[in-house]
């Protein structure tokens, strides 16, 4: 028998999968539409739906993601989910610039018509 906590992991093993192989439309399915997301370069709050045509600019002018999840925990609290974890890898930007983990990240997922999506997430540098 799955278990919340399996379909929660699920989810987040996806989310990260399909980042990385730039899959825009699945990955996007990942999230909620009221979702919002404190990002690795210290922006403020991002909240909304992520435009899915900034996100394919940014991997057509070469944005690299080639990152993964380690030690991820999962609370599970009725239709709410609570996940965290660190993540190993790098993003390179448009730019070229590398953005070189490792970070710690908090998502929030809810449950809502049968099936789990991220309404939250929030990334930050690990420090040495």
């Amino acid at each position: 028998m799955v278990t919340n906590a399996e379909d929660v992991r699920e989810v987040m093993d996806l989310a990260f999968d399909l980042y990385n192989q730039k899959n825009v439309e699945q990955f996007l399915e990942c999230f909620a539409p009221d979702f919002s997301n404190f990002y690795i370069d210290n922006s403020l709050l991002i909240e909304g739906r992520i435009d899915a045509d900034a996100l394919r600019a940014l991997y057509e002018g070469g944005m690299t993601p080639a990152i993964d999840q380690r030690h991820m925990g999962v609370r599970v609290f009725g239709d709410t989910a609570l996940v965290t974890g660190y993540v190993a890898g790098s993003i390179t930007g448009t730019d070229g610039e590398v953005l070189q983990g490792p970070w710690r990240f908090t998502a929030m997922l809810i449950k809502a018509s049968g099936r789990w999506q991220i309404v939250h997430n929030h990334w930050s540098p690990l420090a040495p």
